[in-house]
């Protein structure tokens, strides 16, 4: 698995694709870092309608559960492979940078 980078951010204004930043997935082999700022969600929350806002968080809530699950595998499983390794692979991510036209969204991975 590369080593890579993506955004993860908030359509505001669809209309003329506004959108703030809302956190950062990193990838490398077997490991994974997921930062979500709280300040940013907070402000999301004064930007966009109460349905729409409660979607994003459903969202949110998604990916940081994805994550967690990778992470306890991680730690469990090292001479197995991890059942939740597809949820943030290079070419998952990057299906979602361009299919996924939804509040939340993702950059195209970027590799370091």
């Amino acid at each position: 698995m590369n080593t890579y980078y993506t955004i993860i951010s908030a359509v505001i204004r669809p209309e003329i694709n506004e959108k703030i930043s809302l956190g950062l997935l990193a990838v490398s082999d077997n490991e994974a870092f997921l930062h979500l700022s709280k300040s940013k969600l907070s402000i999301t929350r004064a930007l966009l309608p109460q349905h729409i806002f409660n979607g994003l968080k459903d969202e949110i809530r998604d990916i940081q559960i994805a994550y967690r699950n990778f992470k306890e595998k991680a730690k469990e499983n090292v001479l197995f492979e991890n059942p939740y390794k597809g949820l943030i692979e290079e070419s998952y991510i990057s299906y979602l940078s361009k299919y996924k036209n939804n509040v939340v969204i993702f950059s195209k991975p970027q590799c370091r």
